[in-house]
């Protein structure tokens, strides 16, 4: 999946309100997927924060709950 404007991302606990927030979204319909998106907000005030992509996997019996705090991925 390339188009991730369209997921509904969701940042664990201990994430929130850090200069680099994680934030976690299933990228498919089969829950296996999840795709981790970085955020460094650590450069001056009026520009945007660098953000980064990556696809990763659960790993087997591994619920997707990132608002109960980070999934463990493969």
């Amino acid at each position: 999946m390339s188009d991730y404007s369209k997921l509904n991302f969701s940042v664990a606990p201990q994430d929130q309100g850090q200069i680099v927030e994680v934030a976690y979204a299933l990228a498919d319909d089969d829950g296996e997927a999840v795709v981790v998106r970085t955020t460094d907000q650590s450069i001056p005030t009026g520009r945007p924060g660098r953000v980064s992509y990556e696809e990763r996997t659960l790993p087997d019996g591994e619920e997707f709950e990132p608002w109960n705090g980070a999934p463990r991925l493969v």
